[in-house]
């Protein structure tokens, strides 16, 4: 069994099996990431349906979207211990299965548990794990690999919208969640498209090694001799503290202090000590509450407009146009030109805000479908970079379980946020309300990060000078 160590080499920097990684990751956020807007057109149906509020209705996204990045950190552990590819595989499954489930469902909590839960949770072991494996390839040209792989959301939310509103039209919800659960069997091409690259070393585990403090020996008289070769001893220099994590047999590995430090290495929570990421992921949170109200009722708010089932559609293809050519953009952007990788993120990031803001007044068909491409550039830049961010503050080393835990903290806001709209429109009859609320806290979010981060570099500048002073 071997699991992935990253290397940060500049001569690591994609190659053939990078592309295919790409190619894999473009495959599972097509079905992962750019179902989520055509998913409102299910929306309307359950609501038409079993003749449900918005409010209770909207558990079954919000649970969808809330469970995929809930599960990151859990996913990434797992994908550290027993390979992203494995974990991936696994994702499609459940999907599969999940999907499958629901196309029989007779309640509204039974859509909730295989709907919401389950294909989210699917998601969860799908997007994180193979997400931060191509930053295990890339270092220059990260941005835009990532880039390239994300406008998989744009190439669902393009051709899935139509292709859903056909398939609920001509069999019915349940036959439109049966058809779409045989094609989530594709995902498990996605799994095998991840190719581990030649760069990266091995971490050997379960082998039942001799532990010592120092890989020297010492002779009779007390001296410390060179290094030596032994086969007790694991290659490509891997720490004792995860040589521990892997024992079974010693007593180190038996104690409670053992057992708290390898927990610690699998869900690698030193990431916690970095203020940057912190800092980083708290903002991510609010920010995914006001994304949270976007992406689960664009689809009922532009249904309020008094616009067909297939003009909806269009326009939520629309959005798909946006995020294809958004996604790409973004990445050559990022990796061509000499800019902050946080700042350009916190533009993107205000600009979706002024954005959602329009929403509820651009009732005409044109303005709408302005907005929805606008929309979907926008986020298939701020969907796509997050990982580089999270790469950016915290390393190749901890990409894996870092952008998983970031992802918690969006999945809390997104789980909110969603249930907070459907229960506002419940009470106020509108979501116009909603979408206020959610441009109004995502502005902030990037006024918010722009400055803290300015600070945050000022003051690390301010204690790396003190620091050169001392020691010279």
């Amino acid at each position: 069994m071997t699991a992935l160590q990253g290397k940060d080499n500049e001569d690591s920097d994609g190659g053939p099996l990078g592309w295919l990684s790409v190619l894999g990751v473009f495959l599972s956020v097509f079905f992962v990431k750019g179902t989520n807007v055509a998913l409102g057109l299910f929306f309307i149906a359950f609501v038409e349906y079993f003749g449900e509020g918005a409010g209770s209705v909207s558990w079954i996204s919000t649970l969808t979207l809330s469970v995929t990045w809930l599960g990151a950190p859990f996913a990434s552990a797992l994908a550290k211990r027993f390979g992203h590819r494995n974990i991936v595989a696994v994702g499609a499954s459940l999907a599969f299965f999940a999907l499958l489930m629901g196309s029989f469902a007779t309640q509204i909590w039974h859509l909730a548990i295989s709907v919401g839960f389950l294909s989210g949770l699917a998601g969860s072991f799908i997007n994180a794990p193979a997400t931060a494996f191509v930053g295990f390839h890339f270092r220059r040209r990260h941005s835009l690999a990532i880039g390239l792989a994300y406008s998989g959301i744009g190439a669902g939310s393009l051709s899935l919208p139509a292709f859903f509103q056909f398939s609920i039209e001509q069999y019915g919800w349940q036959g439109a969640l049966l058809v779409f659960s045989a094609m989530t069997a594709n995902l498990l091409v996605a799994a095998a498209l991840l190719m581990k690259p030649f760069t990266l070393k091995r971490k050997h585990v379960g082998k039942v090694v001799e532990l010592r403090d120092n890989p020297r020996k010492t002779n009779p008289e007390g001296t410390i001799n060179e290094p030596v070769s032994d086969k007790s001893y694991i290659e490509n220099n891997i720490s004792n503290t995860q040589i521990a994590t892997s024992c079974t047999t010693c007593r180190t590995c038996n104690s409670d202090k053992a057992r708290f430090k390898s927990l610690t290495e699998i869900f690698d929570l030193h990431v916690f000590k970095n203020e940057n990421f912190v800092f980083f992921a708290v903002l991510f949170l609010a920010f995914s509450f006001g994304q949270a109200i976007s992406v689960i009722h664009i689809a009922p708010i532009i249904d309020t407009f008094g616009f067909s089932k297939e003009q909806t559609a269009i326009a939520l293809s629309l959005y798909g146009v946006g995020c294809l050519c958004g996604s790409p953009f973004w990445g050559y952007v990022l990796s061509h030109c000499n800019v902050s990788v946080v700042h350009c993120y916190s533009l993107i990031i205000g600009m979706y805000g002024v954005c959602e803001l329009l929403v509820p007044v651009a009732t005409p068909l044109l303005a709408i479908s302005t907005i929805m491409v606008a929309l979907g550039f926008l986020r298939g830049g701020f969907s796509a970079q997050t990982s580089v961010v999270v790469r950016r503050t915290v390393g190749v080393k901890h990409i894996t379980n870092a952008y998983g835990w970031c992802l918690l903290f969006g999945g809390v806001g997104q789980l909110i946020g969603g249930v907070t709209s459907g229960y506002m429109h419940d009470m106020t009859g509108s979501y116009d309300v909603s979408f206020y609320s959610a441009g109004l806290l995502t502005i902030f979010s990037c006024l918010v990060l722009s400055i803290g981060t300015v600070i945050i570099d000022k003051r690390k500048s301010r204690n790396y000078q003190s620091v050169s002073i001392v020691y010279l």
